[in-house]
């Protein structure tokens, strides 16, 4: 699956998609272009990028990560760049 397909391992950039106003028969479609990268072109999905992501909401919602919990908003998540040696064919390493 590709949630963020533009998104690199080695940029220091955070990616954030979001799904927003979608009928659960629309939602069947944008979910099937997912796996190569597809929904990002539907005008109810966004994506974001930034070293610094704040999110924010009136109420508190739930926010997830890669599918793990991460807290509820408000929240603010920073990148460690080069915080974790990551070994790929992108990077040289096999």
């Amino acid at each position: 699956m590709k949630i963020s397909p533009n998104a690199s391992p080695f940029d220091g950039q955070l990616n954030i998609t979001v799904v927003h106003n979608l009928s659960r028969l629309k939602l069947l479609f944008v979910f099937i272009t997912v796996f190569w990268g597809g929904h990002v072109a539907f005008k109810e999905v966004e994506t974001f990028t930034g070293s610094e992501i704040r999110i924010s909401s009136p109420d508190s919602i739930q926010a997830h990560a890669d599918g793990e919990d991460i807290g509820c908003t408000p929240l603010t998540t920073i990148t460690c760049r080069r915080f974790l040696p990551i070994l790929s064919k992108a990077s040289g390493m096999e």
